[in-house]
């Protein structure tokens, strides 16, 4: 499913205590949201706690 930086905003907002972890942004060809884009909307819209944006090869515990 691919979502826009809006669309994630909102579900972090109604789902608090929901993980969103975005993986394969390049392997869309028209997705023009860069990965540095996503870390800076999540830096300016404080949803760290929220949005994961895992490097290439990072392994996530839950």
């Amino acid at each position: 499913m691919t979502l826009t930086i809006n669309e994630l905003k909102e579900i972090a907002q109604l789902l608090p205590k929901t993980k969103i972890i975005a993986i394969h942004m390049g392997a869309i060809n028209r997705c023009s949201l860069t990965k540095s884009d996503l870390l800076q909307y999540i830096d300016d819209n404080n949803l760290e706690k929220n949005i994961v944006v895992p490097k290439e090869g990072d392994k996530l515990t839950f």
